[in-house]
């Protein structure tokens, strides 16, 4: 009898082993707290803020770039009066010394001034092509920040409308081409209606006294009564 139940222990072990059973293992659980991240939820006036932050902030950078643009062009404007100087310069040295005999003692003078003009025009070139690079550089910086205060001005406007929806006023800007806050806010017009707008100041409430209910000597009925004239007995 021993031997049978060890055989069928024996055998019941094996078929164990051989079916790989194995204990079960602990579950490893996320806290909440990791597994949950709830994002910053912000309020009206705080949206608010953060627009007319970003509006103004864009608005200084544009307009400082835009005042580097303007000084661009005038240095611009400069350098090509400069170049048609130079130009005008070198023409009349290249025919002074075209004129002069190769034996004249001032031919020489005429070439060493030819030379100087000519460096000097490849200077200028050098400078104008800087600063065309920079004014492009900085027209892209422009239309950058016109962009961005675009794309302000049309998250700002579309919280004025009921069911205002910044990405289709956007699509729709793009395709009627509203660049200036007026544009944008006309087509908002078509598509949404405009906010209620509350009261900035409750309305002034004035105490009862003896003069506004009709003079003086009244009972504390009489007071009840005129503030609370639909309870006043008939």
């Amino acid at each position: 009898m021993d031997e049978q139940l060890g055989v069928i222990e024996s055998k019941n072990g094996t078929m164990n082993e051989a079916e790989g059973q194995k204990p079960p293992e602990a579950e490893v659980k996320t806290p909440e707290a990791a597994s949950r991240v709830s994002p910053k939820a912000y309020t009206e006036e705080e949206v608010k803020a953060l627009v007319h932050s970003a509006k103004s902030e864009t608005g200084r950078e544009k307009a400082a770039l835009e005042k580097e643009v303007a000084a661009l062009k005038k240095q611009v404007e400069t350098k090509d009066a400069e170049m048609a100087d130079n130009a005008s310069e070198i023409e009349a040295l290249q025919e002074k010394f075209d004129n002069l005999a190769s034996d004249d003692p001032d031919r020489f003078n005429v070439a060493k001034e030819l030379r100087e003009a000519r460096a000097e025009r490849k200077q200028l070139k050098d400078d104008r092509r800087v600063l065309d690079t920079e004014k492009e550089t900085h027209g892209e910086t422009v239309k950058l920040a016109q962009d961005t205060l675009r794309e302000v001005a049309i998250w700002d406007l579309s919280a004025g409308y009921e069911n205002g929806d910044p990405v289709r006023l956007k699509d729709l800007c793009d395709v009627f081409e509203a660049k200036s806050e007026e544009q944008i806010r006309k087509v908002a017009d078509t598509l949404w209606a405009k906010k209620a707008t509350l009261p900035s100041q409750p309305p002034t409430l004035h105490p009862f006294t003896s003069e506004t209910v009709g003079g003086g000597g009244l009972t504390e009925q009489d007071r009840l009564d005129a503030r609370y004239p639909t309870m006043k007995k008939k």
